[in-house]
């Protein structure tokens, strides 16, 4: 990975002052948002489908120790880790549910902080990008603030929360298609397909 992102950019005092920036800018919108609506997420199918998917993973997980294969909870049980959307092997929702249980007590902030976790790296990584691409600092700090409230990103995450992994992917894949244009190698290909691999496990 070290030859895909530059240290330059990603040390230079100068851009963690700005990926400081876009944490900070990112916490007092997410506060703006909880302050419109409590847990504003969790809403439409990611309250009746999304969260007890996520829940499930987890406590087949943690406290059975193995992946949720069946829904036991619906219809006498159906299939679970064959249906995409459940997201069993999307590890960053895992994270989502870890935090929100350490600092709630429960899971019903899952969905606004893995909403949070993928809004906040899409920033960092739409900054990375414009910059190692040789736009000012001080324009691709604003770009990635335009990108993190895309009006259509928010309204519709709200319902289904797959659409800020979206926003994550990608200025990823730009940076590691970037990568391969510049140096077409296997291995960059192979970098590329795990991405998007991990991608279409979020559902």
């Amino acid at each position: 990975m070290k030859f895909i992102f530059k240290k330059n950019i990603i040390t230079n005092k100068k851009n963690l002052i700005y990926y400081l920036l876009i944490l900070i800018f990112t916490i007092l919108f997410f506060l703006f948002l909880e302050s419109i609506r409590n847990q504003y997420f969790l809403y439409g199918d990611n309250a009746s489908y999304f969260l007890p998917y996520y829940v499930h993973n987890y406590r087949s997980l943690f406290e059975y120790g193995q992946i949720a294969q069946i829904n036991f909870h619906q219809f006498m049980g159906i299939a679970h880790l064959a249906t995409g959307q459940s997201a069993v092997l999307y590890l960053p929702n895992y994270f989502g549910i870890f935090f929100s249980k350490l600092l709630t007590g429960d899971f019903f902030y899952s969905i606004d902080l893995i909403c949070f976790i993928h809004i906040l790296f899409s920033g960092i990584l739409v900054y990375y990008y414009l910059c190692k691409n040789n736009i000012k600092s001080i324009i691709s700090f604003f770009i990635s603030l335009i990108w993190i409230t895309v009006p259509y990103t928010i309204i519709i995450s709200n319902c289904w929360n797959f659409f800020s992994y979206t926003s994550l992917f990608i200025p990823l894949n730009l940076i590691f298609l970037d990568r391969l244009l510049e140096k077409p190698e296997l291995k960059y290909s192979l970098y590329l397909a795990l991405i998007n691999t991990l991608f279409f496990f979020g559902g």
